[in-house]
C-alpha cells in the first residue's frame, strides 16, 4: 500500500470513517489478488502430450517442440495457421495444465493501448474527491481537476496510486502472479499498438507517469502465445522476439482421434464425420469448419441417429437440417447440402 496514503491524517474529520473503509476495501481487494506461481511446463516430450491430451488438445511433435522451445528460452510464440485449426485452443490448453489465468487480449481494428494497458478509475477519483471537497473548498476553488488532484494528493491522498489504477489485461498479466497471455489475432492491432508490445515483451514492464514503473519479476514472467491469420504482414521485430508455429490443418484420421475423445463416440463413427468434414473443409466456403464445431457436429448426429448406425449420412434430409453446426451462412450451407 503507498506510503502516502496510509500516512493519511485528519484534517477531514468528518470524511475519516469513510476513507478508513475505502483503506480496508483496498487491502482485502490486494490480498485477494495475490496467487500461488503456477508450475512451469513438463519438460519431457512425453509427459507434456500427456497432459495436453488430459486437456483435451491433440498436439503434433512440431507443437510439443515449439512449446518446450519457447518454455526454455523464455521466448513468445507467434501461431499462425488457416481459421480453426486450434491456434487458440493451444493456449488455452496450456493454461489449463499449468493452473495459470488465460489473460486473452482480442485484437480489432480501432483498439488503442489505453483498451490493453491500463486507465485510471476517473469516476471513483471524482466521487471520493467530492465526498470531502465541503471541508475543503475553499482551498480547491478556482482549481482545475487535475489541479484539484494534485492539491488533494498534497495532503496524503495518492489519487494516482494503485487504488485508482485500473488494470488492463497487458497490466494484469505482468502482476500478481504467473499468467498466461493469449495475443489473439496480434494481425489485427495497428502498427503503433505493435510496437507498444515489442518493449512488454522485450521487458515486460510497463512505465506509468504518475504512478512509476511496473516490471515482473524473471520468474512470474507470463507464458505469451501470439495468433495470426495474416490480415496483414507483422513487422520483423516482432517476429525475431517469437518462437515461430505454424499448425497445419488436420488430417482425417487426427481429425477422427479428437472427435471420438471429446465427442466421446466409436472410432468408426468419427472417421465418418471426420471424413465428411474434410470433404466441406474443400469446398469454396466463406468460412471453413473448425475443430470443435467437428466435435459439436458429431455429438448432434450422435443425437439423431445413435451410435450403431453403420452409415450416418443415410437421411440426407436429416444431415442438412444439422448442418447450422458447422457451417455459419446459407450459401455455405448449399454447397456442402450438394456433397452430402
Amino acid at each position: 500500500m503507498n506510503e502516502q496514503i496510509l500516512n493519511y491524517k485528519k484534517p477531514y474529520q468528518s470524511d475519516q470513517m469513510n476513507f478508513d473503509k475505502f483503506l480496508l476495501d483496498a487491502k482485502k481487494e490486494e490480498e485477494q489478488t495475490k496467487k500461488v506461481i503456477p508450475a512451469d511446463l513438463p519438460s519431457d516430450l512425453n509427459e507434456l502430450k500427456l497432459q495436453l491430451d488430459g486437456a483435451g488438445y491433440t498436439a503434433t511433435n512440431q507443437i510439443l517442440y515449439a512449446l518446450k522451445i519457447a518454455s526454455s528460452l523464455g521466448m513468445p510464440i507467434l501461431i499462425e495457421g488457416d481459421p480453426g485449426v486450434g491456434k487458440t485452443s493451444l493456449a488455452k490448453a496450456v493454461s489449463k495444465i499449468m493452473g495459470s489465468e488465460l489473460i486473452k487480449v482480442q485484437f480489432y481494428d480501432g483498439i488503442t493501448n489505453n483498451d490493453i494497458l491500463y486507465e485510471y478509475d476517473y469516476q471513483k477519483q471524482m466521487l471520493y474527491m467530492n465526498a470531502i471537497k465541503e471541508n475543503i473548498n475553499m482551498e480547491l476553488q478556482g482549481l482545475s481537476a487535475n489541479e484539484a488532484l494534485e492539491k488533494l494528493s498534497s495532503n496524503g491522498i495518492n489519487f494516482f496510486g494503485k487504488e485508482f489504477l485500473i488494470e488492463r489485461p497487458l497490466l494484469k498479466a505482468i502482476s500478481g502472479g504467473k499468467n498466461t497471455l493469449l495475443l489473439d489475432e496480434i494481425d489485427k492491432a495497428s502498427e503503433e499498438t505493435e510496437y507498444m508490445l515489442l518493449e512488454l515483451l522485450d521487458t515486460f514492464s510497463i512505465t506509468i507517469p504518475e504512478y512509476g514503473t511496473i516490471e515482473c519479476p524473471p520468474e512470474n514472467r507470463p507464458m505469451v502465445f501470439l495468433t495470426s491469420n495474416r490480415y496483414r504482414e507483422l513487422s520483423d521485430a516482432l517476429k525475431r522476439r517469437c518462437i515461430y508455429l505454424y499448425i497445419e490443418p488436420k488430417t482425417a484420421e487426427e481429425t477422427k482421434e479428437i472427435i471420438a475423445k471429446q465427442a466421446r463416440v466409436p472410432e468408426e463413427f468419427a472417421y465418418q464425420v471426420a471424413k465428411k468434414v474434410e470433404s466441406i473443409r474443400g469446398l469454396n466456403l466463406k468460412q471453413k469448419p473448425s475443430i470443435s464445431d467437428a466435435i459439436n457436429w458429431a455429438i448432434v448426429l450422435m443425437s439423431l441417429v445413435g451410435v450403431a448406425n453403420t452409415d450416418i449420412f443415410k437421411n440426407k434430409a436429416e444431415v442438412k437440417a444439422t448442418l447450422g453446426t458447422i457451417l455459419k451462412n446459407k450459401a455455405d450451407i448449399e454447397s456442402a447440402a450438394r456433397i452430402l
